[in-house]
């Protein structure tokens, strides 16, 4: 029997001679089919995180939308990158060709954390020896630009596709070779995040001997 609804049932089975014989029968209900990607999910840009849906059925195929927010459609459990807020569904089949579906927010906080250290003392003493911008790995994909100028204006340094958190590419206190006099230097820089998108910093920062 295919395609019977849950309740009690008579079977009549009959032979060639004539001959019957009857049997009550009851269909249980199944169980409902469901799918739990479980509470929205807070993360910082750059994040990567990895979604474990909770699913009550054998499926037979698994659907994710967006494609396109998930590092593989049609696996258990994607990976996804935070670079905007997304919400996430999965849609479960079973081999009948029930289904199932939920979905999930992520919240993506794109603040960036770019840090910019306010002294620093180039004096070969292995400490705090140039000056770059830091931040949180995944957060910032390139510091496209990095200028430094001195009180008159004149700029005294220029790094270009620098990587973030890697001193020795930052500026090392000197203009043409030699080194500068302690003094308040102003910077500009143009930051591309992890989205791609582009920020643009500012301050100052006081060189020390």
């Amino acid at each position: 029997m295919e395609g019977i609804f849950p309740g009690d049932y008579s079977l009549q089975v009959s032979d060639n001679t004539g001959c019957a014989q009857a049997q009550n029968l009851s269909v249980a209900e199944g169980p409902n089919p469901v799918v739990e990607l479980g509470a929205d999910l807070n993360a910082t840009l750059g994040d990567s995180l990895f979604l474990n849906p909770s699913i009550n059925f054998a499926y037979d195929s698994l659907v994710w939308t967006p494609a396109e927010a998930v590092s593989c459609d049609g696996c258990l459990n994607p990976a996804v990158t935070a670079t905007e807020s997304v919400t996430v569904s999965l849609l479960a089949f079973d081999l009948q060709g029930c289904e199932a579906e939920d979905d999930v927010r992520i919240l993506v906080d794109r603040r960036s954390s770019v840090y910019s250290p306010s002294v620093f003392s180039p004096n070969d003493d292995g400490r705090n020896d140039f000056f770059t911008l830091f931040a949180d790995p995944g957060q910032v994909a390139n510091i496209r630009r990095l200028a430094i100028f001195d009180r008159w204006g004149n700029q005294v340094f220029e790094g270009t596709n620098l990587t973030p958190n890697a001193e020795p590419q930052g500026w090392d206190g000197r203009y043409k070779g030699e080194p500068m006099d302690p003094a308040v230097f102003a910077f500009f820089a143009e930051v591309e995040l992890a989205d791609s998108s582009v920020e643009l910093i500012e301050g100052e920062v006081t060189l020390l001997r």
